[in-house]
């Protein structure tokens, strides 16, 4: 069974059951360690990807960023910024089921998380800090979103928009 690591995060990166991760390496794939990539592989030039909904991706001549995405601090937001913004060409070309995939759709996987509340922070400087000064931390929801351009008109998904002034 996969556990969800419980950390001061707004997406939770989940790791993979040592089942898991056998059955990844059997197909040639490098789990990671990831809210929303589940494990990366190359075949030929493309990079293949794996979603924890169980759905696998190639996208065409990416396989020489492999070393670039497992260096990635975040997985997630490396396809974001380096395969689907910049609009990759990308064929769906399989699902590899494990016991710990999510119920997310493949839309609901690659479309963007949207802020649903503003965080403001006033961070002390380190002098105050020292003094026993703490930060002040403000969380407030943001007014209801819509957007006609992504497909998720007046639906709030879960993340943070964060501020600090």
């Amino acid at each position: 069974m996969a556990t969800v690591v419980q950390e001061n995060r707004t997406y939770q990166r989940i790791l993979h059951s040592d089942a898991s991760e056998r059955k990844l390496n059997e197909q040639g794939f490098e789990a990671v360690y990831s809210s929303n990539v589940s494990a990366i592989a190359v075949r030929g030039k493309d990079l293949i990807i794996r979603f924890h909904n169980s759905s696998i991706y190639s996208y065409a001549n990416q396989g020489k960023n492999y070393e670039r995405m497992m260096a990635a601090a975040s997985k997630g937001k490396w396809v974001w910024r380096f395969l689907i913004r910049p609009q990759v060409a990308y064929a769906k070309i399989g699902s590899l089921p494990l016991p710990e995939d999510t119920t997310e759709t493949d839309q609901e996987i690659v479309q963007p998380k949207i802020a649903t509340h503003v965080v403001k922070a006033i961070v002390p400087s380190s002098a105050d800090i020292m003094r026993g000064v703490l930060p002040q931390i403000s969380i407030s929801p943001i007014a209801m979103l819509t957007s006609s351009n992504n497909g998720f008109m007046g639906n709030l998904l879960t993340g943070l928009f964060i501020t600090t002034f």
